[in-house]
Order: structure tokens, then C-alpha cells, then sequence
């Protein structure tokens, strides 16, 4: 399984003159959440389509091998998931971390 992308800073344009703190960090916590989200779903379907192309290499399969890929792929997605779900724990925890200190 590939490594997840790190990221620390999203691409947020500076606040304007008028902009509160506030609204500023929320659209920087917005941004980061929909950058996050995205490189999860990339990372679900890449594995998909590396385990697709895998089945069609290989041809023709009994049904017991076809499942053990197919639950492989499963077990995999699933790992990824949690890598993920662990990253938004981290993430909510310094958003709400920032936003206290406000």
C-alpha cells in the first residue's frame, strides 16, 4: 500500500483587509477538508484500478481466486479508510485548536 500525501498548508488566498480571523481560518479549514476528502477518494480508486488491472492480467480465474482478490482489494480499501479517518482525527483536533485560539 502507498504511503498517504502529506500535506501541512492549503493553497488559501490571503485575508482581505475586511475579512475577520474568524472567517479567514474557516475558509482555510474548508479548503483543507475538501483536499482531503479528494486524496481519499484518488487513493480508493487508484487501488481499484490497480486491482482491476490485475484481474484482467491474469485472466480467467476460479471463483475462490477471484474472491481472495476481491476481498484482498476490500481488506485494502479499508486500511486506506482508516489511514484516513486517523488523518481527520488529527486535523479536526488542530482546526479546533486553532479556531480556540481566536
Amino acid at each position: 500500500m502507498g504511503r498517504l500525501e502529506h500535506i501541512d498548508f492549503v493553497n488559501v488566498p490571503t485575508p482581505a483587509d475586511d475579512e475577520s480571523p474568524w472567517l479567514y481560518l474557516l475558509r482555510a479549514h474548508v479548503q483543507e477538508w475538501k483536499q482531503h476528502y479528494k486524496l481519499e477518494r484518488e487513493a480508493i480508486e487508484k487501488l481499484e484500478a490497480s486491482h482491476q488491472r490485475l484481474l484482467d492480467q491474469l485472466g480467467p480465474l476460479s471463483d475462490e481466486a477471484e474472491e481472495a482478490l476481491l476481498t484482498r482489494q476490500d481488506q485494502e480499501i479499508d486500511e486506506i479508510i482508516g489511514l484516513y479517518q486517523l488523518r481527520r482525527e488529527f486535523i479536526r483536533e488542530r482546526q479546533q485548536q486553532e479556531l480556540a485560539k481566536l
